[in-house]
């Protein structure tokens, strides 16, 4: 039995998971494995590779902040489309498919002057769509910045602690 290769992509950018996910699984070779480790449910990439056929598909795991899929190549590749043009077609075909808001934007704020800081965290949050999330990592406790959230965009967002000090805070900040 081969071993199980780890193909983890939380907090990449999209461009960036592309370029380990496709790759990793169009390499598979049959009865080989991946086990794939996303920040969100990859429905898409799920409905992609069935389409591509060839492969068994089990979730690992299913959120609330991390999803594992099982990938694992059950037949010999023939003469399949490659998962890039499938998923440029899928993109065309079934747009309702990349909806849903599962980008993660994160931004460092350790080497931003802090006078710097919020307006910029407020511009890319009013580039999120909804269900999409800003992870900010700071030098400090943000609480400041929670008040203003608070203040103005009650109801409107969740906040959740990633890390909490002693030297740096990460907080996940999703649009709802």
């Amino acid at each position: 039995m081969s071993a199980v290769k780890i193909i983890d992509v939380k907090g990449l950018d999209h461009a960036q998971k592309h370029e380990m996910i496709f790759p990793g699984i169009e390499a598979l070779k049959p009865g080989e494995t991946a086990r794939l480790i996303v920040e969100f449910n990859p429905k898409p990439l799920v409905v992609l590779l069935k389409s591509q056929g060839g492969l068994e598909l089990a979730y690992e795991k299913e959120g609330p902040d991390e999803w594992i899929l099982r990938v694992t190549r059950i037949a010999k590749k023939e003469d399949k489309k490659q998962l890039t043009e499938l998923l440029t077609e899928l993109q065309e075909n079934q747009p309702e498919l990349f909806k849903g808001g599962h980008q993660l934007i994160e931004l460092d704020l350790r080497q931003i002057m802090p006078f710097e800081r919020h307006e910029l965290i407020f511009q890319k949050w009013d580039a999120l769509k909804p269900g999409e999330t800003l992870k900010i990592i700071n030098d400090h406790d943000p609480k400041p910045l929670r008040y203003q959230f608070e203040a103005e965009y009650k109801g409107q967002y969740e906040w959740e602690y990633d890390q909490s000090g002693p030297k740096d805070w990460m907080v996940r900040i999703k649009k709802v």
